[in-house]
Order: C-alpha cells, then sequence, then structure tokens
C-alpha cells in the first residue's frame, strides 16, 4: 500500500516498510543489475513482472537506451523511474500530480555494487556472482549465476538467469531472498531489441520537481 499525503504544499510519498525493502530486494534489484552492468547498453524494451509473497504482482515495461533506463507502472499508481546513470542520477515521476523525486544512483552501490567494465559476464564476476549451472527460461537458454549480498549486516541471496542467445539483456530472471524473509522474483517477458526513442528518458519539464530523496536502508 501507498500513502500520498500533501502538507503545507510538500508531496510526502512513502510506502508500507515491508513493500518498499521487498521492491529495493528484487525489483529494483533488476534494475540495479541493468544500471551497473553497462555492457547492457544496448537498445530494448520488455514487460517487467515482479512477484512479491501474499501481494499481487506487479507489472511494469522497462526500457533501456544505453546508459538510460526506463520503467512504467500503473500500479499501486501511475509512476515512472527514469535512470541517467551517466549523471548519476535517477527521476521518479508521479504522473497524477505532475510531480517528481530526484535520487542519488550512487547510493544503489551499498545494495549491488556497481562496477565499470564495459562487458556484462565480467562485470556480473566483479559483482561476485558466480556460475551455477544452465537452465531454460521460456525459449531462452540461460546461464545460471548466483550470489550472496551483505545488506548492512544481513545476507541476501540473489539468483538470475542470463540468456545465451540475447547478450543485450543482462537476466531476464532474479530471484533475492533476503535474510529471514520469502523469496521474490522478477522476470522479463516479450523482451525486443531495437532503437528506443531519446524521448522516452527525458524528464518533463512541465513536472513540480519536489527535491533529493535517500533511498532507505
Amino acid at each position: 500500500m501507498h500513502k500520498i499525503q500533501e502538507v503545507g504544499g510538500y508531496l510526502r510519498v512513502w510506502f508500507a516498510p515491508g513493500m518498499t525493502k521487498q521492491l529495493l530486494s528484487c525489483g529494483l534489484g533488476m534494475l540495479l543489475i541493468l544500471v551497473g552492468a553497462p555492457g547492457a547498453k544496448a537498445d530494448w524494451e520488455a514487460t517487467m513482472v515482479v512477484n512479491i509473497p501474499d501481494k499481487a504482482a506487479m507489472e511494469g515495461h522497462i526500457r533501456m537506451g544505453k546508459d538510460k533506463v526506463r520503467l512504467d507502472i500503473t500500479s499501486p499508481m501511475a509512476m515512472s523511474s527514469i535512470f541517467h546513470t551517466d549523471k548519476g542520477k535517477a527521476f521518479t515521476l508521479m504522473h497524477a500530480m505532475k510531480m517528481l523525486v530526484e535520487t542519488d544512483v550512487k547510493q544503489l552501490d551499498s545494495q549491488i555494487p556497481m562496477c565499470k567494465t564495459s562487458e556484462i559476464d565480467a562485470c556480473l564476476s566483479k559483482q561476485g556472482y558466480k556460475k551455477t549451472g544452465t537452465a531454460k527460461i521460456g525459449n531462452y537458454d540461460c546461464d545460471v549465476y548466483e550470489a550472496k549480498m551483505d545488506r548492512k549486516g544481513k545476507t541476501m541471496l540473489v539468483k538470475l538467469w542470463r540468456p545465451k542467445t540475447l547478450k543485450e539483456v543482462p537476466a531476464i530472471r532474479v530471484e533475492a531472498t533476503p535474510q529471514g524473509e520469502s523469496m521474490i522474483s522478477t522476470h522479463l517477458k516479450d523482451i525486443s531489441v531495437g532503437n528506443q526513442a531519446l524521448s522516452y528518458f527525458e524528464v518533463p519539464k512541465d513536472y513540480r520537481n519536489m527535491g533529493a530523496m535517500k533511498l532507505p536502508g
């Protein structure tokens, strides 16, 4: 559940703590892999589905445009997130209210390490992933990678499926299991490789900028 409150002309938007933590664990985890793997700087788009235990699946549309990423969701509210990795910035757009919030992407380093290599598999190795096997996801033969991430003293197990023939996409499925919690999964479907218009990644000039937001720990 999300709550929206406007006090003295300032908008406050926050999610229930459990939801925020879960989204950061896996839904945003997929984005972190995309943002952190510069080898993925090819144009493509896909539908992204996040499955959270005891909650309805969340579905959105993700676009990758070289050093920029956009995610559009319609539930629990119509929102978009635009990542400008070349500038180290992310922008959350709340369309109904025509407002946006900025986030420093460098804060994400504490959750899943970034890397500078231009090759995706080397980038995954740099982040601590190890290849543990192979599997088929839909029509794609994949290499399976696993890693243990330390998040402020707690371990999060992350497993991802990297398609062998769709090298532009770092992973088509990610499973994350935070210590003491249930597994959350994110997967991509209807993947299409092709040029993405620059306009998808532009920050609207007519949206009210609510300033910087610090990511929850």
